[in-house]
């Protein structure tokens, strides 16, 4: 996908927070919790960001837009804590 978009003009940018956070995931929420970035840090998972990925409490940004792997429970339940409490 990348090499297409980059074929008609479109590159890639940094879409952390301010603080570094990423704003998109390519895990579940519930796979971020456990995920050690050292314990896979040989894995495709960790060859694909541009960035470093970070433990848990210190990823994911408040104004994150996606994460990978979403049940649709999973997404109601997020849609219901960010957005009707």
């Amino acid at each position: 996908l990348g090499k297409c978009l980059r074929a008609i003009g479109i590159h890639p940018m940094d879409t952390r927070d301010e603080h570094g956070h990423d704003r998109f995931h390519f895990l579940s929420p519930d796979m971020l919790s456990s995920f050690d970035p050292e314990e896979h840090r040989n894995s495709r998972a960790m060859r694909l960001p541009l960035h470093p990925v970070k433990p848990f409490l210190d990823c994911c940004s408040t104004h994150s837009i996606s994460f990978h792997y979403l049940s649709a429970w999973d997404q109601y339940a997020i849609d219901a804590l960010l957005y009707k409490c």
